[in-house]
């Protein structure tokens, strides 16, 4: 299957410049691909403003000739754009189109660019991991990040490495948390939880802290059979 992978948000203040990359993996022959960028702004259609194949990039928006401009390099396509201008805030998307099928190949992939008038310092995210609570027998685990900027962010629980698609996340500006129920209690006193954040402050644009141990079998249980505090 075509996936495609991008950053979650980029900071630049006007006059700078922003790279866009996309990384595709899937393709067969990349060199050949049809990488689509599309851009989307708030209140507005989304939008097309080229596409790059084989070597050429036709634009749709013939105003960003001067300014865009698109290097292919391994798997991963760069959209570089050049004196950014306030109306430059949008999100944009990348996207494979199978000329064979004429269906689109997997997920686009997005990428938020904030485009301010000054330097805006980068904020990280405070991330609280809670110790498990229980109620009617299932577990609930709550991961909390606040006080970040900018306010795109991207949360998750994993289990055991893998992310766990059954959690739930509440964003809010400045505020986010994600919520698991686990309900296989035999597994949660010997899986291993973490909690994953995606962030432009974060080093390597990520971090991960381990749900609180509990300290022996005994614990776990009394846990599961609802002896400790509920939520």
């Amino acid at each position: 299957a075509v996936s495609m992978i991008q950053e979650l948000s980029m900071i630049r203040s006007t006059g700078r410049t922003a790279r866009l990359k996309c990384e595709v993996n899937g393709v067969a022959d990349i060199s050949s691909a049809y990488i689509h960028w599309y851009r989307h702004k708030e209140g507005k259609a989304l939008v097309r403003i080229l596409y790059k194949a084989a070597g050429s990039t036709v634009y749709d928006d013939t105003t960003l000739e001067n300014r865009c401009v698109v290097d292919r390099a391994d798997k991963t396509d760069t959209l570089t754009i050049t004196k950014i201008l306030k109306d430059d805030s949008a999100t944009y998307y990348c996207a494979y189109w199978d000329t064979h099928t004429f269906t689109p190949c997997g997920t686009m992939a997005s990428l938020i660019i904030h485009v301010l008038s000054v330097d805006t310092p980068l904020t990280k995210p405070r991330l609280t991991v809670f110790p498990p609570s229980s109620k009617n027998g299932h577990v609930t685990l709550v991961c909390l990040a606040e006080k970040y900027f900018p306010d795109v962010i991207k949360i998750e629980w994993k289990k055991n490495n893998e992310i766990v698609s059954e959690a739930k996340a509440q964003l809010e500006k400045d505020k986010a948390a994600i919520v698991l129920k686990v309900t296989d209690n035999e597994d949660f006193v010997k899986d291993r939880y973490l909690c994953r954040v995606t962030h432009e402050a974060l080093p390597n644009g990520h971090y991960e802290e381990e749900l609180p141990k509990i300290k022996g079998i005994a614990h776990a249980i009394n846990l599961i059979n609802g002896y400790y505090c509920t939520m």
